[in-house]
């Protein structure tokens, strides 16, 4: 009984109820959307036949025989239920080398210091 006192316990209903309640305060806009056929919904080919979750936080696309962090890909999909994602054609698949912040900035080229330096 004494875990039960130290956590605060909230319903289901009383915690999206607050998520609501503090959003209006700053004036954002909230959608529920139902995370039916999230988790099995292939990424790549969205269809939810042929997809098992093979571990805990992994599921594979048995069409492309490809392994997906779980959680990843059912928040991708909660917010395809809503909001259209256009590809970026300047990324083309998971992993790709982005360019670091600041790169570019420093006007010392090929390795040789600037003069400013002692």
């Amino acid at each position: 009984m004494v875990n039960f006192e130290i956590a605060h316990v909230w319903s289901y209903r009383y915690l999206l109820r607050r998520i609501t309640e503090v959003a209006e305060e700053y004036r954002i806009k909230t959608e529920f959307v139902s995370e039916e056929y999230t988790l099995t919904t292939c990424p790549l080919c969205r269809t939810h036949d042929n997809h098992k979750r093979i571990t805990r936080g992994l599921i594979k696309c048995f069409i492309h025989n490809k392994v997906f962090n779980a959680y990843l890909v059912r928040a991708y999909n909660i917010l395809l239920k809503r909001k259209p994602i256009a590809p970026s054609p300047a990324l083309s698949g998971v992993g790709v080398a982005r360019p670091r912040p600041g790169a570019g900035l420093n006007q010392a080229r090929g390795g040789v210091a600037p003069t400013s330096l002692p």
